[in-house]
């Protein structure tokens, strides 16, 4: 199966909407939405209503917990703060239900898991080697017989590879086999807010019969989410970024 792998949508419904025309031309089966489908950006409901059409495998991301009610933005710098409360306060009811009965991860294939931040915390970033060496310790752990993890969290597209006591990274964009004796790490990126450099929505495709995932970059219509941002009170940085891809 061709799975297509999604994250930090962030309420960018623009850059959704490319994505989900790029997995299509691609022939994706199943989408998998890796949290964080609201915050940010000014199309809550349209995003979620998408992924619900897809009937996409989603899990819930930080936003998400917010959005719903369950946890304040207290560890959310001001803006995003403000943004995701706006969220709460924009969200249908039924998509603020759908987002509170998502779990925080879950198994898409015998051996590869969706999880949010790592695999041990929804909400720890997997950017430095201690965090990556423990999410790969409590992987083998809690965890036995997955060989590849999905994550996002950081807006960041790259991977890590463990081979034995060895430990590799990658973030070159090239197709990605996957090998037998080895655990990976993979982010396919953002794609409502990438902050590698790169303004456009970054997701992958996942084999799972060829056991390779291809990375992917769309352009979207920046101006137009831009703009839409800019009309809120703490939009004005939030609608700079996108065109800087930080």
């Amino acid at each position: 199966m061709k799975y297509g792998i999604l994250s930090d949508i962030h309420g960018n419904i623009e850059a959704l909407n490319a994505a989900l025309a790029k997995l299509d031309d691609l022939g994706v089966e199943r989408l998998v939405n890796l949290g964080d489908a609201v915050g940010y950006y000014t199309a809550p409901n349209e995003c979620v209503d998408r992924l619900r059409e897809r009937d996409a495998v989603s899990i819930m991301g930080n936003h998400d917990v917010v959005a719903c009610g369950r946890v304040e933005p207290v560890f959310f710098n001001p803006t995003a703060a403000q943004a995701i409360l706006w969220a709460r306060e924009n969200l249908r009811d039924d998509n603020r239900e759908y987002i509170n009965g998502l779990p925080d991860s879950r198994k898409i294939a015998d051996d590869v898991l969706a999880v949010h931040g790592s695999v041990r915390d929804r909400d720890e970033y997997l950017l430095f080697r201690p965090e990556i060496e423990r999410s790969f310790d409590a992987l083998e752990t809690t965890y036995p017989g997955v060989r590849v993890v999905f994550f996002g969290h950081t807006h960041r597209r790259i991977y890590y590879e463990k081979e034995s006591d060895k430990l590799y990274a990658g973030t070159s964009g090239d197709p990605l086999t996957l090998r037998g004796d080895s655990l990976y790490l993979i982010n396919p990126g953002s794609v409502g807010q990438p902050r590698d450099g790169d303004p456009r929505a970054a997701f992958c495709v996942f084999d799972d019969e060829a056991r390779v995932v291809d990375f992917h970059r769309v352009g979207f219509d920046t101006d137009k989410v831009a703009e839409a941002v800019r009309a809120l009170p703490f939009g004005a940085s939030l609608a700079e970024r996108l065109y800087r891809g930080v």
